[in-house]
């Protein structure tokens, strides 16, 4: 059973070799890479992961992996989010190889006062409105 999740992200091959490879089985379809021909696009060594779709369980960190394992010097970065606005994470290839860091929101306590003089303004007619005030009156009546 899929989850659905968007990714967006970019992973640089330096390696020729890999870079080769990696194409050939981008074009391909063949395993890892069967079903990420939609959300991965590989041009001059860098595979570029942006999309949405279906996610089975571990499927981009372990194309991610393989790669890895392919060219040692790859390095780049992908942000995931699941269907649950929770569900938040990046691939994230370095020089010590694949890591998954999950992600959260955080809301800083010390936020920016909303203010809006256009939606006072409004809100004072409103309240000062004789003849609404008097529908509303009159509306109050009748039921």
């Amino acid at each position: 059973m899929g989850y659905y999740t968007y990714w967006n992200g970019t992973i640089n091959l330096k390696d020729e070799k890999a870079i080769k490879l990696v194409r050939y089985l981008l074009k391909e379809e063949i395993a890892p890479f069967e079903e990420v021909s939609e959300v991965m696009v590989e041009s001059d060594g860098e595979i570029d992961v942006s999309g949405e779709g279906k996610y089975y369980d571990g499927e981009i960190e372990k194309i991610c992996y393989f790669i890895k394992l392919l060219d040692k010097d790859a390095e780049g970065e992908i942000s995931c989010e699941g269907e649950d606005s929770f569900d938040i994470w990046k691939i994230v290839l370095n020089e010590k190889g694949v890591k998954i860091l999950q992600g959260e929101v955080v809301y800083h306590k010390t936020g920016e006062d909303y203010k809006d003089k256009k939606t006072e303004g409004q809100f004072k007619r409103i309240l000062n409105d004789k003849k609404l005030n008097k529908k509303l009156i009159l509306n109050e009546l009748k039921n």
